[in-house]
Order: C-alpha cells, then structure tokens, then sequence
C-alpha cells in the first residue's frame, strides 16, 4: 500500500530518465548545429562557390525553420501528443542531417537547413513541454535548466568538432532554490554590464590601435572578462530560466499556444540575430554592436521586475490559479473603482 501511494505521488526512476533524456536531446541537437555550423561556412563558401550573404543563409535558416517549427510545435503537441510532436521532430532530425551531407547545390542545403530548424522548433516546445508537465514540482525547474545545459554543453561539442575549445559548469547553481525571477534579474544586469564593459573595451582597443600590437593590453584584458562574465550571467540566468518560466507559467488550456508563441518569438530573433548579425557590425562596429545589446537587457530586466511573477515552489494548478486570482482582484477593481 505505502509502495503503491509513493508510486502515485512520483515518477518512477525509469520515467525520470526518459523524461531527462528527452529534455537534453532537445536542447542538444540544436547546440551541436549552431556549434558545429560555424566551422563549416569556409567549407560552404568554397564548395558551392558562394558569397557572404548565401553562407550568413546557411548559418540563419535552421532559424527560419525552428520559428515554423516552433509555432507549429503546441498545435502538433495538443492535437498528436507531446510523444507525437517529438517523433516529427527526430523524423525532421534525420532527414534534414542526410540531405546536408549530400547537398548537391546551396538550394539543397538551405533546404534542408529549414528541415533541420523545423525538427529543432518542435522540439524546443514539445521537449521542455513534456517535462514540465511530466516532471514533479520540486525538480521541474532543474530539469528544464538542463535544456539550456544540454544547448550549452553541445555548443562545445560542435567548437571541439572544429577543434576549438570552450566550456563551463555554472550551470549546476538551474533554479528550484533561488527561483526564477531573482536569477533573471541578477542574470539580466551582469549581462549589461558585462556587455557594457566589453563595449567599452572596444571602443579603448580601437582608440588605441597599433599601440600594443603583440601585447596583453588593459582592454584586451577587459574585454576577455567581460565576454566570460558575460557567458556565465547568461548561463545562470535567462538561458535555463527563460525555458522554465514559458513551459510552466501559462494556463494548462492554452499551455501548448502560449509555449509555441513564445518560442517561436526566440527563434525569430535568434534568426534576425544571425541573418543580421555582420550588417549590424559594418553599421555600428563592435562596440556600437554590445551596446545595442546592453541595452536590451536593461529593458529586459525592467520587464522582469515590473510584469513577471514568481513561480518557484508552485505546482502547475497553483500558478494557474494565480492567474485566475489577478484576473478577478483586477475585475473587481474595475467594476468598484
């Protein structure tokens, strides 16, 4: 009988090992690409004998692909089951990786590209989805920062595949102690002011050119810190929590529409970014570039601290409930001014 009502309060350890394995599948095959990818454009360049903008095309449109994929992922996962949506997923996966390997021409490739971004999208909404719901409340925030985790970690994995190196374990602070909203707001403002320092650097090392050409510079240093600083806020902050909040805050009705929208909303900037990314340098130099960006994440911390509510500690019901509360504190305030 006690054997029967633990197994009702908890998953098995077998399902929490399915539901962690689907969790960093999801985060890691879109990790490995955007890792791997970057190696590949010189080899993209010269096969196909293209320009910058063709290559910047197949560096961005895994994006284009996973905003399709993403916005189609809560309608696929409602109506075919979040299991559904991930065998679309991984089908995509394998489809899109053998047409890369043997892409007779740049259409082929950017082709599959948007077939690998579309697997990618669904992924990112069915996966974290599936182990929000799944997952039990006292370690729903851990497992979901290991999607980010899993992003990271295979990020390294695509570099050392290029045979560069980068790595780190701050993601080991995710979320189910601190909560979600305190570690976006700390998170938010180093990135600022990391961003404004490596801004700042920039501007120093330009001023300064030729100076201290074969030297460690104080700019240099302080654009070494700043970029790690800059990687470690990210890491502990708004890269795993950003994923816990959206598949955990919204209504359990219209859970899989509100995650898609919001997912799709990542993946169109992560697309902007990409697509955009050299033309924003040749517009604004790299300094001008980091401030643009510290500047979005000042008007990111002030969303966070004006609008979003903490979750941690809650069950799925009782932050729906929440919602349900506000919505009548906020009628009742209307209807008696």
């Amino acid at each position: 009988m006690a054997a029967s009502g633990r197994a009702a309060g908890r998953p098995s350890r077998r399902n929490l090992v399915a539901i962690l394995s689907i969790v960093v599948l999801s985060g890691a095959f879109f990790g490995y690409d955007q890792g791997v990818i970057s190696g590949a454009l010189h080899d993209i360049r010269r096969t196909f004998d293209v320009g910058t903008f063709e290559v910047e095309e197949a560096a961005s449109w895994v994006t284009v692909g996973a905003l399709a994929g993403a916005l189609a992922g809560g309608h696929l996962a409602d109506r075919a089951g979040r299991r559904g949506a991930l065998w679309v997923a991984g089908g995509a996966y394998v489809v899109a990786a053998i047409v890369q390997a043997a892409a007779p021409t740049i259409g082929a490739l950017l082709g599959a590209r948007v077939l690998l971004g579309v697997g990618i999208g669904v992924a990112s909404v069915a996966g974290p989805m599936f182990a929000a719901e799944a997952a039990p409340e006292r370690i729903r925030g851990g497992l979901l920062g290991v999607y980010q985790f899993s992003i990271t970690f295979a990020i390294f994995i695509g570099y050392l595949a290029d045979e560069l190196f980068t790595g780190g374990d701050s993601w080991r602070c995710l979320l189910d102690r601190v909560g979600r909203r305190p570690l976006l707001l700390v998170g938010l403002a180093g990135m600022a002011v990391s961003l404004a320092v490596v801004s700042v650097s920039f501007l120093s090392a330009g001023a300064g050119a030729g100076r201290g050409e074969g030297r460690v510079t104080t700019a240099g240093l302080f654009l070494l810190v700043g970029v790690i600083f800059f990687v470690a806020f990210y890491a502990v902050s708004i890269g795993p929590a950003a994923w816990t909040v959206i598949n955990e805050i919204y209504p359990g009705p219209i859970r899989g529409r509100c995650v898609a929208i919001a997912t799709a909303t990542h993946w169109g900037t992560e697309y902007l970014i990409t697509q955009f990314f050299l033309s924003l340098l040749d517009a604004l130099g790299r300094s001008g570039v980091c401030a643009l960006f510290a500047g979005l994440c000042v008007l990111g911390f002030l969303f966070v601290r004006r609008y979003l509510p903490e979750t941690r500690g809650r069950t799925l019901e009782q932050i729906q409930q929440m919602w349900v509360a506000d919505y009548d504190r906020r009628e009742r305030a209307h209807t008696n001014p």
